[in-house]
C-alpha cells in the first residue's frame, strides 16, 4: 500500500498576517489623520492667534496715532477742538483701525475704552484749558474686537520767567498820543520805563484802583466788562495831559541797567531765556500772518508785522504770549489776552485793547483808543503756555487693553 504525505497548510498563517497589516495600515492612517487634524488645527489656531495680534496691533497704533494727534492740536494754538478728535485709518497699513480722543481734567477718571469707537458712553471733552490736560486715546481695530485704551497727563512748560506786575512796561520811551488809557486796579504801578513819558498836550490818561469804593464781586468788571460805569466806580485817574502821576515809573534805573548789560539781558529778565533758545520753543509765524483765533500758546513772529481788521488773539482761559521780533502795527479792532513783547516800536491806531500786559523794547507811538488794562490772571496764565509735554510717570496702556 503507497503512502501519501500530507503537507500542513499556510492559509490560516497567511490570514493573521494580512490581518496584522491591515491593523497596522489602519493605525498609520489614523494616526495620520490625528496629525492632519491637530496640524490643520493648529494652523487654524495660528492664523487666529496673528490674527488677533495683528488686530491688537492696529488698535495699539490707532491708540497711539490718537495721542500724537492731541498732542499736535494742543501744541497747534487752535485750542481745543470743536469737534470730537475722532478718525479711522483708511490705509491698507492699518486696515481701517479708528481712534477717539478725549481732552479731560485732570481730576476725572477713566475706567475703559467702550465697546466700539461710536459708543455713547465715551466721556466728552471736559479740560477747561489747555494749560494742564489728561488726553485719554482710545483705538479700535476694524471689527472692533481688539481695542486699546491709553491716559498720559500733558502739561505747558513755563513760557515766561517772570511775568509783569503792571500794563505797560517799556525800554525806550512812552508817547500816549491818541486816547490810550492805561489801567491796573490791583497795584499803584500802571507804566513803568527806562525813558521819558510824554503825555503833555496829550489826552493819554492812568488809572489805578479808586480806593473808596469797596472791591467788584467779579473781577471781570474791572477787566474785560469794563464800561464807562465801570470806570468811574471803580477806577481814579492819575494822568493827564497836565500831569503825570505817581502810578507812572519813567526814566527807572533798574530797567535801564538792563538795557546797558546789552544782547538779550532786557529779554531773558522777563522771559527766562534768549530770544533763540525761546524762539525754539514757540510756535513760529511769518510776518502778517493771520493770527486771529490763536490761544494757549507763546507765539513768535519774524520781523515787523501788522495785526488789522477785527483780531481776537488769546482768551481769558486760554491766554498767549506773542513775541513780535521787530516792529508791531496795529490797526482796526484788535483784542489781545496775554502778554505781548515787541522788540522794536509798537505803533498804530484803531482799538486797540491788551488784557494781560505788554512789554516794549522800542518806542511806544500808538494812537486810536488804545487800552492797556492789567489783569494779573492772565499775565500769570500766560506764563505757562509753553509747549506741551508729557508728564513723567502718568503714561497708562496696560489699564484698558482686551
Amino acid at each position: 500500500m503507497t503512502s501519501r504525505l500530507t503537507h500542513p497548510s499556510h492559509s490560516g498563517r497567511t490570514r493573521q498576517q494580512g490581518l496584522a497589516t491591515l491593523l497596522i495600515t489602519v493605525v498609520i492612517l489614523v494616526a495620520i489623520t490625528l496629525i492632519v487634524i491637530f496640524a490643520a488645527q493648529t494652523a487654524i489656531l495660528d492664523q487666529r492667534m496673528s490674527a488677533n495680534e495683528l488686530r491688537m496691533k492696529h488698535a495699539s497704533s490707532a491708540a497711539q496715532a490718537g495721542v500724537e494727534f492731541a498732542t499736535a492740536q494742543l501744541n497747534s494754538g487752535q485750542g481745543l477742538p470743536s469737534e470730537p478728535l475722532h478718525r479711522v485709518f483708511d490705509g491698507e497699513d492699518q486696515s481701517n483701525a479708528t481712534f477717539r480722543v478725549a481732552f479731560l481734567d485732570p481730576s476725572e477718571q477713566v475706567e475703559e475704552c467702550p465697546p466700539d469707537a461710536d459708543d455713547t458712553s465715551f466721556p466728552a471733552d471736559s479740560a477747561p484749558n489747555t494749560r494742564e490736560v489728561v488726553i485719554f486715546s482710545c483705538g479700535w481695530s476694524d471689527d472692533s474686537s481688539a481695542r486699546k485704551g491709553i491716559t498720559v497727563s500733558m502739561r505747558a512748560s513755563p513760557s515766561m520767567a517772570d511775568p509783569p506786575t503792571n500794563p505797560l512796561t517799556s525800554l525806550s520811551g512812552v508817547n500816549t498820543n491818541g486816547a490810550a488809557r492805561v489801567f491796573n486796579y490791583f497795584n499803584n504801578l500802571t507804566i513803568w520805563t527806562a525813558a521819558a513819558v510824554d503825555v503833555t498836550g496829550n489826552p493819554g490818561t492812568s488809572y489805578v484802583r479808586n480806593q473808596s469804593v469797596a472791591p467788584p464781586t467779579d473781577p471781570r468788571l474791572v477787566t474785560e466788562d469794563m464800561g464807562q460805569p465801570e470806570i468811574n466806580n471803580y477806577y481814579s485817574q492819575t494822568t493827564d495831559k497836565q500831569a503825570i502821576g505817581p502810578d507812572v515809573i519813567d526814566a527807572d534805573l533798574s530797567l535801564r541797567q538792563l538795557e546797558d548789560r546789552g544782547g538779550d539781558a532786557y529779554f531773558e529778565n522777563f522771559m527766562g531765556a534768549d530770544r533763540e533758545d525761546y524762539k525754539a520753543q514757540s510756535l513760529e509765524m511769518e510776518a502778517d500772518s493771520d493770527l486771529d483765533g490763536l490761544e494757549g500758546q507763546a507765539i513768535w513772529v519774524d520781523g515787523d508785522t501788522s495785526i488789522d481788521g477785527n483780531t481776537q488773539l488769546g482768551t481769558r482761559d486760554e491766554p498767549v504770549v506773542l513775541v513780535v521780533d521787530g516792529s508791531l502795527d496795529v490797526a482796526g479792532t484788535v483784542d489781545l489776552y496775554g502778554v505781548l513783547y515787541v522788540r522794536g516800536n509798537l505803533e498804530g491806531s484803531g482799538t486797540f485793547t491788551n488784557y494781560g500786559a505788554a512789554i516794549i523794547e522800542g518806542e511806544t507811538n500808538i494812537g486810536g483808543n488804545p487800552y492797556f488794562i492789567f489783569d494779573p490772571d492772565i499775565a500769570y496764565g500766560a506764563s505757562n503756555v509753553g509747549a506741551r509735554g508729557i508728564v513723567t510717570g502718568t503714561w497708562r496702556d496696560w489699564v484698558h487693553e482686551q
